[in-house]
């Protein structure tokens, strides 16, 4: 608790000083990289800024420096005047209070400053002063108040690249506001707003867009010829909004690479001439049948139809999408796949994940097909043929299905998977030779079954096996050690809740030098992450031997040293282990000094305060007295 006083007593002392830190620049995965940027937080841009900045400036050099950061102040009307004269390339203001910008903010930066940030802060407009002189390519204005945005307020960003709105409260644009300027832009921003339409010509002077987000507003309709000049867009996001339809939709580009058109009501969907699209994604839109499905003059490579309505798939639906290669369909209510899904040649990959799928679908599958996913579906059985003609198959998914039963033989065409789970299914028996085929897999998920008896010779073909995973599935130690004899490239076992004791799993992972795959249990007695209880013993497998010098428990060979070890700790633990009264006694008795100490440091902290101030006091009637006293002597010298 003292250390917590120290911190807030920290955390003001910064508050009220301002600090500036120097720290490493990161990629989007967290990996430092070999930069620096300067992030100053509580500090006003004032003079005092520029006296705390100068030194790192002049220690790293201009060029040692990616961005100067500035976060968690109070500067209601921003001017960068006079206190910043540094060749700053990169400026983020964040979270600063701004409402307003002076003319001639910038000034000092104009010959350095190309991308400015002052997202969440609290400007309500854009006046065309602004930005003047500047020559910025990057402009990040999210997550304020604005409103309001005139044809000229970005008159002087003609060599701006990308510009950030989103997250503002505007409800339209001027329909002028990229033909006078930002005519260079490549990506453009304006989602989560509250745009209720748009101009018919508005993106018409904008050759260079490359990427264009408009998603989360009002929008239900868009003139057909609104993207015509547009030739180089590649990524077009209009979901969350109210469309219904595009009809003859003008896209100049021969291929667009992803149209996200998700959480709309759309049922149709048609370009004026033949486009390629890799990705469309139709997601969330309500459609209850493929029929209502039209993507005239389109051709799509991947084909998203997550969370729809539908029951299945009419039998020329797949005949128009020629070059589908990734095909999604999770979370609908199909109950059966139509015969012809099996004639689509280029077909890769399919996500029939949470349907209502049965176990004779399996027989619709095209045979080009890598990778399966058929979880949460009603699949009850596997039978010898089911998968006979996916030959291609690398990762298979049939977890959370029924499935209580597999014909032997059903994977002996499948020698190139990878990848099988079989995980949360009512699986009771493996017989001898159920995995025959299956001599490249790497990885099998047996968790949550009710496995009776596994035989260590089920495995005898699994050579390349690196991950399996046995939770809660019942499996005896004796069990396991015969399947691991099986198996001597294993590098990882799931063992969670089969009810082991901590000795069993040690023993495995010493005998066979293997790790257990780690679930998270660190808030109980665990293995690695793995549960585990030192007071379970299993009867069958216990045996003493009268040696002189070892006894045999859970399996395991112990010396006599190691159980007398094991005795001299549980005496250790019921020593420390208090009654809950006092324990209780004991947390009060606490609780009552970190507050006494709380407050004494309270009192320290006040009392600081007021000896600063009275210091600070003295010394500026020491320094008024001492210019006095210089100021007389000048006049009486005169």
């Amino acid at each position: 608790m003292p250390f917590f006083f120290l911190f807030i007593l920290a955390v003001t002392i910064e508050i009220t000083l301002g600090v500036c830190t120097v720290d490493n620049v990161q990629n989007s995965q967290g990996e430092i990289m070999s930069g620096h940027y300067l992030s100053c937080k509580f500090e006003n841009i004032s003079s005092d800024l520029y006296r705390k900045v100068q030194p790192y400036f002049f220690h790293l050099g201009y060029n040692g420096i990616e961005w100067l950061e500035i976060s968690d102040t109070d500067n209601r009307i921003l001017s960068l005047e006079g206190y910043l004269k540094f060749p700053v390339n990169d400026l983020r203001i964040y979270n600063a209070n701004i409402h307003e910008i002076y003319h001639n903010a910038f000034s000092d930066l104009e010959s350095y400053l190309s991308r400015l940030s002052l997202k969440n802060n609290k400007l309500s407009s854009i006046e065309d002063y602004y930005f003047k002189g500047l020559h910025l390519t990057y402009l990040d204005l999210s997550f304020n108040n604005i409103s309001n945005i005139n044809e000229n307020s970005f008159i002087d960003c003609g060599t701006l690249e990308t510009l950030i709105l989103k997250n503002n409260f505007l409800s339209e644009l001027p329909p002028n506001l990229f033909k006078r300027s930002l005519t260079s832009l490549t990506h453009l921003d304006i989602s989560f707003n509250q745009i209720l339409s748009l101009d018919n010509q508005i993106f018409f002077s904008l050759n260079s867009l490359f990427e264009l987000r408009i998603n989360n507003n009002y929008l239900n309709d868009l003139d057909k010829n609104i993207l015509s000049e547009n030739r180089n867009l590649a990524y077009l996001y209009i979901n969350n909004n109210q469309f219904r339809g595009f009809h003859n939709l003008n896209l100049p580009t021969l291929s667009i690479t992803f149209i996200n058109a998700s959480h709309n009501t759309i049922n149709f969907f048609n370009f004026s001439s033949n486009i390629n699209i890799r990705t469309l994604d139709l997601s969330s839109n309500g459609i209850t049948s493929t029929k209502n499905v039209s993507l005239a003059n389109a051709t799509v490579n991947r084909l998203l139809l997550d969370n729809n309505n539908l029951e299945s798939t009419h039998d020329t639906f797949f005949i128009s999408f020629p070059l589908l290669s990734d095909f999604s369909l999770t979370n609908n209510k199909l109950k059966q796949l139509n015969r012809n899904f099996k004639n689509t040649t280029k077909l890769v990959k399919v996500n029939l994940a949470k349907n209502y799928l049965r176990s004779s679908d399996l027989l619709n599958l095209p045979k080009s097909l890598n990778y399966l996913h058929l979880s949460f579906n009603n699949l009850t059985e596997i039978e010898f043929n089911s998968l006979h003609d996916l030959k291609m198959l690398k990762v298979l998914c049939l977890d959370h299905n029924q499935i209580r039963k597999i014909d032997l033989g059903s994977f002996k065409d499948l020698n190139q998977l990878i990848k099988l789970d079989l995980s949360n299914n009512e699986i009771y028996v493996l017989e001898i030779g159920v995995f025959v085929g299956l001599n490249a897999l790497q990885h099998i998920d047996l968790s949550f079954n009710r496995l009776h008896q596994v035989s260590g010779n089920v495995f005898y073909n699994l050579r390349s096996l690196k991950v399996i995973n046995l939770s809660k599935t019942k499996v005896t130690y004796n069990e396991l050690e015969a399947i691991l004899l099986h198996l001597p490239n294993v590098e990882k076992i799931g063992l969670a809740e089969n009810g082991w004791s901590c000795s069993r799993i040690v023993d495995i992972m010493h005998k066979f030098g293997k790790k257990v795959i780690d679930v998270g249990d660190y808030t109980t007695t665990n293995v690695d992450g793995v549960a585990c209880n030192l007071q379970v013993q299993d009867s069958s497998n216990l045996s003493h031997l009268e040696t002189a010098n070892t006894n045999i428990v859970d399996g395991v060979a112990y010396k006599h040293e190691d159980i007398q070890k094991t005795k001299n700790l549980s005496r250790l633990l019921e020593i420390v282990n208090l009654s809950d009264s006092k324990l209780h006694t004991i947390e009060v008795l606490l609780i009552f000094l970190n507050v006494f100490i709380g407050i004494l440091f309270l009192n320290i902290l006040y009392l600081s305060f007021i000896w600063i101030a009275f210091i600070r006091k003295s010394n500026n009637n020491k320094n008024a007295r001492i210019n006095s006293d210089q100021e007389l002597q000048l006049i009486s010298c005169s």
